[in-house]
């Protein structure tokens, strides 16, 4: 009997463990896109420009590389990607059930 409780808390823990790793994620992403977005500059290099100026991007070369290439295809809407990315980690960190609706 102790082991089977054992064995469902540590299931219990792991599960808990799992959803605070995952939430952690989603939120690094949404801060990591944020400040790539912030601190965008034309002159950084993205997918189909190099350039050989200095990065400016806080968020290095990664950073310059993922705002510019979103802004480049996207243009203004890839703002709302760390936007939706911050939203949802904070949802799942508060415990907020994500309901959705069918079209």
């Amino acid at each position: 009997m102790n082991n089977k409780q054992t064995s469902s808390n540590f299931k219990k823990i792991l599960n808990w463990m799992s959803k605070k790793i995952f939430t952690l994620l989603i939120f690094s992403i949404g801060i990591f896109l944020s400040l790539s977005f912030i601190f965008y500059s034309s002159t950084d290099p993205y997918y189909g420009f190099e350039s050989t100026d200095p990065i400016i991007n806080i968020a290095g070369l990664w950073g310059a590389f993922v705002s510019g290439t979103l802004l480049n295809y996207l243009d203004i809407t890839s703002f709302l990607i760390p936007v939706y990315f911050l939203v949802w980690g904070i949802k799942l960190f508060l415990n907020i059930e994500i309901k959705y609706k069918a079209l």
